[in-house]
């Protein structure tokens, strides 16, 4: 599955979909109640929002409110924001720790949030499952989501009262870390990034900063992999035959994930490009460091040798 997921970004996130319904039934869905929603009583703050949505000509606003560490509260990521309304704002769990709002423009716009579905089951073709929210009522959202950085869990459908229907899935841009907006679509970003920023990230577990290099028997013949992770974080990956050149070189950059239930904390996430030929390399490790080295295990995405699935590497510190 060399490159998949990196294949399959573009499909999963470059689709404006009309409605579909999933083939699972709904399952304990949070459907608003007409008689809770006090129209004329809007938060003067939401209606101050609509009206920048529709002069924006935005489809929708999302707003990136941070990562939500383990058994952590969204209310804590709440604390500073610009908008009141999001206080009593319905939230919808899922798998995950992305944390995002979904405000529609206005109050005849349905909302539908439901599943994301793209894995190894299904080929990583990508289809919608239960529904986890209706609201017909234009009722803003919070969603917690994504269990990693590269494929989203929820797409979120809003349905206007003209008929016109777009769907999005809340995600991140892989590089700049801001709200993810499909080509051909206008989303109004409020996300508060230097806010986001001051959220004390994932420490590494163990200091792994450096240039390291491992030699490997690869199909009858030894192979050396060098790796440089940037204090900045950078990172370089290097592969090729032993006493040859190198056949690829990755360039692009590392960061730590939380421990979102799927991956434990402190995994590394590596994101690069190879300069050769431009093939992209998305991969998630654990690393444990042992007597001056560090081990490479992988857990998911692209591994370091085709056919490594699953496997570690124990690279000592590079000798020049």
């Amino acid at each position: 599955m060399k490159k998949i997921l990196a294949a399959l970004l573009g499909l999963t996130f470059a689709f404006t979909l009309t409605a579909c319904g999933g083939t699972d039934e709904p399952q304990e869905i949070i459907q608003e109640d007409p008689t809770q929603i006090a129209q004329p009583d809007e938060d003067p703050s939401l209606t101050a929002l609509r009206q920048e949505i529709a002069e924006s000509g935005s489809v929708c606003a999302v707003g990136y409110l941070g990562q939500l560490p383990p058994g952590g509260d969204v209310n804590e990521l709440l604390a500073d924001t610009a908008y009141p309304f999001l206080a009593d704002t319905p939230v919808v769990p899922h798998a995950g720790s992305q944390v995002f709002c979904v405000i529609p423009p206005d109050d005849s716009t349905e909302m539908i949030v439901e599943e994301y579905l793209c894995d190894e089951s299904n080929g990583y073709q990508g289809e919608v499952g239960v529904t986890l929210y209706v609201s017909p009522y234009g009722v803003p959202v919070i969603l917690v989501c994504n269990e990693n950085d590269v494929i989203p869990n929820l797409v979120v459908t809003l349905k206007g009262a003209d008929g016109e229907t777009v769907s999005y899935s809340p995600t991140l841009e892989l590089c700049g870390g801001t709200v993810f907006v499909p080509a051909g679509m206008s989303i109004l970003d409020i996300s508060d990034y230097e806010t986001v920023s001051q959220q004390a990230p994932p420490a590494p577990s163990v200091d792994f900063t450096g240039t390291w290099e491992a030699y490997e028997d690869f199909d009858g013949s030894q192979v050396v992999l060098k790796t440089t992770f940037g204090e900045d974080g950078s990172a370089r990956y290097l592969c090729g035959y032993a006493y040859s050149e190198f056949l690829s070189d990755y360039q692009g950059s590392w960061y730590i994930l939380t421990d979102n239930g799927t991956y434990p904390a402190g995994a590394v996430v590596l994101e690069m490009k190879d300069a050769m030929s431009g093939a992209d390399f998305f991969g998630v490790y654990s690393v444990t460091a042992e007597s001056g080295t560090i081990t490479l295990t992988h857990l998911n995405g692209d591994s370091l040798l085709h056919g490594w699935e699953g496997k570690g590497i124990t690279f000592s510190p590079a000798t020049n």
